[in-house]
């Protein structure tokens, strides 16, 4: 298993790009920060926590709006396949830390 870490001293997003098929399978946070783990760079944890409008979002793969407790999604209960050149997007709303764990993707059959 691959562990990616995102680790920020204050709130921003980072990124990542898949360089191999892969198939994220846990998610933990750390620290005082509401975590986004997105498909979409324009995703912030308020849309989530505090959206204006009612709101049909898909492009949010974990979310975790308590930044006062350790959150984690563990393996076998996410299962989210990335592709080669996919990007993720990792926001914090405040300084912390989340990892992101993957299997390879199988071979395509």
């Amino acid at each position: 298993m691959r562990a990616i870490t995102f680790s920020r001293s204050a709130a921003g997003i980072s990124s990542w790009t898949a360089d191999r098929d892969v198939v994220l399978q846990c998610v933990t946070s750390a620290g005082t920060a509401k975590v986004l783990v997105s498909t979409s760079p324009a995703a912030t944890a308020a849309d989530l926590s505090a959206p204006g409008t009612t709101q049909l979002r898909n492009d949010a793969i974990f979310y975790c709006g308590d930044g006062n407790i350790a959150a984690a999604v563990f393996r076998g209960m996410m299962e989210f396949p990335v592709r080669a050149g996919e990007v993720v997007y990792v926001q914090l709303s405040a300084a912390g830390s989340a990892v992101l764990y993957m299997d390879d993707a199988p071979p395509a059959e």
